[in-house]
């Protein structure tokens, strides 16, 4: 197991939301674990997502170590925030729930993949 999901995965046992199964059986069917972060830039590899989404998770905690605050409740959202802030990204090109970048294909949004 590397690094990015055991950490994940230490977050992730932190939140305490309904919906949290269903969330996790959301991720594992749509790729968020081995879905690269970019086609071209940052984390544009296998896992970059993962390895990207947890950073900027532990980037938000710091931040709120640093500011003192500890809220649980806030401390539960910072955690969701990080860990899903690019969760559209899981779906990897031409398989299900891709949906194409509209700004590099000038593709409207009605003649983009729709997410199912």
């Amino acid at each position: 197991m590397s690094y990015s999901k055991e950490r994940f995965d230490k977050l992730f046992s932190l939140i305490n939301r309904e919906g949290k199964d269903k969330l996790l059986e959301y991720l594992n069917e749509n790729e968020y674990f081995t879905a690269p972060c970019s086609s071209q830039f940052h984390g544009s590899k296998e896992g970059g997502l993962l390895e990207h989404s947890v950073n900027v998770a532990d980037l938000m905690l710091d931040i709120s170590d640093t500011l003192n605050y500890f809220d649980k409740e806030m401390i539960e959202s910072i955690i969701i925030v990080g860990l899903f802030h690019d969760i559209g990204k899981s779906g990897y090109y031409g398989k299900p729930n891709y949906v194409e970048n509209i700004l590099k294909t000038t593709k409207k949004r009605s003649e983009a993949k729709p997410m199912k």
